[in-house]
C-alpha cells in the first residue's frame, strides 16, 4: 500500500520598477498565488503459482487520487478526483 499526501502554498508576486518614482510596484495580473493539495492512495495485490514447469501470475492494482488547487488572488478553485483499477495477467 502506498499513500502520498501533499500540501503546498505558492506565493509568486511579480513587481515592476516604476521609473518615475524609483519604487517597485506589484503587478496583480502577473501574480500567481495559490494553494494546492493532492492525496494519492494506491494498493497492489498479486498471486503467483507454478504447476510443473508452467508458471502464472495474476495481479490487481487500484489507485484513488484527489487534487484541489485554489487561487489566493481570484477566489477560484479547481479540483478533480479519480479512481483507477487495473488487472494484470
Amino acid at each position: 500500500m502506498r499513500t502520498q499526501l501533499r500540501k503546498l502554498n505558492n506565493i509568486n508576486d511579480n513587481y515592476m520598477l516604476d521609473s518615475a518614482s524609483g519604487k517597485f510596484r506589484l503587478m496583480p495580473s502577473a501574480t500567481g498565488n495559490y494553494k494546492n493539495k493532492d492525496n494519492v492512495y494506491a494498493d497492489q495485490v498479486s498471486v503467483s503459482g507454478n504447476i510443473n514447469d508452467l508458471g502464472s501470475k495474476l495481479g490487481s492494482w487500484a489507485e484513488d487520487s484527489e487534487y484541489v488547487r485554489a487561487s489566493l488572488n481570484h477566489n477560484s478553485k479547481f479540483s478533480n478526483k479519480h479512481f483507477i483499477r487495473q488487472k494484470k495477467e
